[in-house]
């Protein structure tokens, strides 16, 4: 309970920002066609594609406006934007989640880009009462992050049926063949 209130906490504090710091931020981090949804998004903590004109916004403009936002506030957690990637190699596919609802809260969590990243790894793993398969969203970041600091010893693309108990994604009774 006590880090639930400290996460919600953070990203209050973030959203309270003084307005003029949006603007900075804006100006700093988003084109001048970006600069409204960018101020809206840092304002309430929403993610970069709520609007209109944001929608179209590519992954890697939003991945640059990420990092700028994240030096300009002077996140310091290790969670990056390219985490984004885990969330459909971990949460897609879970039977018990048929709308996938811990993709979407993924996905929304590491698009509001002031969202301190406790805040962001908290949404994800509380998506649902019972997410088993946070740790493996962990793992998989883990695994990014080693390669990315050793790229010679690239050994590719992170495989969830390799490396996580894989388990919880299926419904009670099920019987999972796996290829060889």
């Amino acid at each position: 309970m006590y880090k639930i209130f400290l996460t919600v906490l953070a990203a209050c504090q973030v959203s309270n920002i003084d307005a003029s710091l949006h603007r900075e931020l804006a100006d700093a981090c988003c084109s001048a066609e970006l600069r409204s949804c960018c101020i809206d998004s840092f304002k309430f903590n929403r993610p970069m594609h709520h609007q209109d004109v944001c929608r179209s916004l590519d992954i890697d403009t939003l991945r640059n406006i990420s990092k700028c936002v994240d030096h300009h506030l002077k996140f310091r957690g290790p969670e990056t934007f390219d985490d984004i990637k885990c969330c459909h190699i971990v949460f897609d596919g879970d039977l018990n989640d048929p709308r996938g609802h811990c993709t979407h809260e993924c996905h929304q969590a590491f698009r509001a880009v002031t969202l301190p990243p406790e805040a962001k790894m908290d949404r994800i793993k509380h998506c649902k009462l019972d997410n088993k398969m946070h740790p493996c969203f962990e793992t998989c970041v883990s695994f990014y992050r080693v390669q990315l600091r050793s790229p010679s010893r690239w050994i590719g693309e992170f495989d969830a049926t390799k490396y996580c108990d894989i388990s919880p994604r299926l419904l009670e009774d099920t019987l999972m063949i796996l290829e060889p």
